[in-house]
């Protein structure tokens, strides 16, 4: 009886297993078994980075190989791994260099501090040449301004000295025009007087001036008187070749000959000398002639 229901049991066992399993249930089981083996494969990459990456923590930590002072710069860039890297040694911390070091870096130092001298006193001395240049060209301002300041005040002086100068002429010309009409007169009483109420320094002068005219007065009386007894195209021709430069000569030598004498000389001339001359005589509105 046991061994019949035994066979039963295997017989409904047998059946369930060669009947077909639902659609539904194979696509499920597909799923789980691509989502385990992608989970799988993700585990194994983490695994491997991080394998990998505590890989290179170790050999940044220590800087196996000096792989961490080769690639430092890199390394800062990265996340995590530049928490590997060990802080920066000082280049100048004396505690870590050797006493070989501290000397190659005492003489770098002293030399820098002997060329920091050097150009310090360099630029003292050009400092101090500029300051003299200034003080230099100060001066020379100084003296420019001064000489202005001069040179304003003689120029001043020459312009006073000089309007002075200018009513002094005058002064004197009025005085002597004075004088001459009074001895044209030839009144002695009236030129008496007028000289005396003169300055004595001004009626000085002016008594030169008539004594030196005079003195020149008789001489070319005597040229004139010359002139007189020559030819009158004779004389015409040597006034000609005094010409302009002697014009003042001409005409005084002409004034004093006799107005015939003088008119036949003047006719004998070229025309345009002759009108120069007789432009130069008619100025004269006092002429006196020889006797």
């Amino acid at each position: 009886m046991a061994k019949k229901g035994k066979l039963q049991e295997d017989e409904i066992l047998n059946q369930e297993s060669q009947s077909p399993k639902p659609q539904g249930s194979v696509e499920e089981s597909s799923k789980k078994g691509f989502l385990f083996g992608l989970l799988a494969l993700l585990t194994a990459l983490v695994i491997i980075i991080a394998v990998i990456g505590g890989a290179l923590f170790i050999v940044i930590k220590n800087n196996v190989g000096g792989a961490a002072d080769k690639y430092r710069k890199e390394i800062q860039g990265i996340p995590i791994l530049n928490l590997a890297l060990a802080k920066a040694k000082e280049e100048d911390d004396p505690d870590k260099l050797t006493p070989e070091d501290l000397k190659k870096k005492y003489l770098e130092l002293k030399k820098t501090k002997e060329e920091q001298i050097e150009k310090l006193e360099n630029a003292n001395k050009k400092i101090a040449e500029l300051q003299n240049s200034n003080g230099q060209i100060d001066k020379l301002k100084a003296e420019v301004e001064k000489y202005k300041k001069d040179s304003e005040t003689a120029k001043k002086q020459y312009e006073e000295y000089k309007k002075q100068m200018e009513a002094e002429k005058s002064k004197q010309e009025e005085y002597k025009k004075k004088i001459d009409e009074i001895v044209a007169k030839g009144d002695k009483t009236a030129f008496k007087e007028y000289y005396e109420q003169l300055n004595p320094e001004v009626s000085q002068k002016i008594y030169a001036e008539i004594i030196t005219e005079k003195k020149v007065d008789t001489e070319i009386k005597k040229f004139a008187t010359l002139y007189e007894t020559m030819d009158p195209s004779a004389a015409a021709a040597i006034f000609e070749k005094l010409g302009t430069g002697k014009i003042d000569l001409v005409v005084d030598i002409l004034r004093y000959m006799k107005k015939e004498s003088s008119a036949e000389v003047l006719a004998s001339m070229k025309t345009d000398f002759s009108a120069v001359v007789s432009e130069k005589l008619s100025k004269f509105y006092m002429v006196k002639p020889a006797s």
